[in-house]
């Protein structure tokens, strides 16, 4: 998602649609994090995901099961919206 580069220091929205036609963002190279499977740890390994929200992903899981969609983090009092679609682009479910 090309709202990424915004985290580069100095970047922002000005710039970004200043150089947005020159950029291509290849989706297939990313490697997906399985909600169903993958470890504390192997969730806080990932750049947007801090150790408090791996915890509560597996916490989840482990007490209600198996996610079903993406969208039930949303239950977790520790990711929003805004949270959930940076971390999208990462998760799948298996």
């Amino acid at each position: 998602d090309l709202k990424q580069l915004l985290e580069i220091y100095r970047m922002d929205e000005e710039k970004l649609a200043k150089i947005k036609g020159s950029l291509f963002v290849e989706n297939s190279d990313i490697t997906k994090i399985s909600l169903n499977k993958a470890s504390r740890k192997e969730l806080s390994q990932h750049k947007h995901i801090s150790w408090n929200i791996a915890n509560s992903i597996v916490s989840m899981r482990d007490t209600h099961g198996d996610f079903e969609k993406i969208d039930d983090l949303l239950k977790s009092v520790l990711i929003d919206q805004k949270k959930l679609e940076a971390l999208r682009p990462y998760l799948i479910i298996e």
